[in-house]
């Protein structure tokens, strides 16, 4: 069964607790960075670039107080997955600028994931550049799929055979670019 998410915007209006969430982030937390390929109506394809910060717990009310206190967004799965699981409340940042605020501030603090925060946080210093609407430099391309890289392999939870950070894609394969890349379980 599908479960869609109600989203509520973020109303962050005082000093948050940064050694609270660095304690979640530890042992909760998750960052996912991306590159995918999106193809354009003439056919060509162009990279697009993604970097999340993601926390899911079946407390709603956590969930929610972390929204309050952080910022980002909240969903609000409506169902379980299936009779033997609880409905899941999930906490999303996708904004750089409030990804980079949040990473820089609990760092300090972490314990276990702060290699993955300092990768990440280089990750998202480095997009702000602007290339002038070129597309970007090869240096650029290569720096950020060697983070992506380092990201992944971090603490070895994402070691899948494929070397390219690019969704979707592997190199030799053929082009299903309008399919989404099936991962098997290790």
């Amino acid at each position: 069964m599908t479960a869609s998410p109600q989203c509520f915007p973020s109303t962050l209006n005082h000093k948050p607790d940064w050694r609270y969430l660095a304690g979640l982030w530890d042992g909760e937390g998750c960052v996912s960075a991306a590159c995918q390929k999106r193809a354009r109506a003439d056919g060509s394809t162009y990279r697009y670039w993604q970097f999340r910060m993601i926390m899911s717990n079946t407390s709603e009310k956590l969930i929610k107080s972390l929204h309050a206190e952080f910022g980002g967004r909240v969903h609000v799965y409506k169902k379980a997955y299936s009779d033997k699981h609880k409905v899941i409340s999930q906490w999303l940042v996708a904004n750089r600028n409030e990804c980079l605020h949040i990473l820089t501030n609990i760092v300090p603090f972490l314990r276990y994931k702060d290699e993955e925060a300092k990768i990440a946080i280089e990750f998202l210093s480095g997009i702000d550049r602007n290339f002038g609407g070129k597309p970007l430099p090869d240096e650029e391309v290569d720096r950020r799929n060697s983070l992506i890289v380092r990201l992944r392999s971090v603490d070895g939870r994402r070691n899948f055979p494929r070397t390219d950070p690019v969704i979707g894609y592997r190199p030799g394969a053929k082009s299903n670019s309008h399919k989404k890349e099936v991962r098997e379980p290790q």
